[in-house]
């Protein structure tokens, strides 16, 4: 899991400094829209913490419906990331035009 975060981190990273470059932005912006990206990243790794934590000890019902909603968060909240951070993303680009 930690390695999974970690390499999502540094996609993020690359992503917005990539974006930030072709929209020739300010470093000043290219670190703030990091910082933003990673903070995202933090709320969404802690969460996914909890549902991990969640499904594989405190949850004493497992059913294949818990475990499909489990498995669902788990997988899903990484996606959830790198659209909200591609949101973000386009929203800067729409403005900065």
């Amino acid at each position: 899991m930690v390695i999974r975060w970690l390499s999502l981190a540094t996609t993020l990273i690359l992503i917005v400094t990539a974006w930030g470059r072709r929209l020739n932005l300010a470093t000043s912006w290219i670190f703030g829209l990091s910082l933003i990206a990673l903070i995202l990243h933090l709320i969404f790794g802690l969460v996914n913490l909890g549902v991990m934590n969640a499904w594989l000890s405190i949850d004493q019902t497992r059913t294949r419906a818990t475990s499909a909603v489990y498995a669902g968060i788990y997988f899903g909240l990484p996606i959830l990331l790198l659209l909200f951070t591609g949101l973000l993303m386009v929203i800067v680009s729409r403005v900065r035009h």
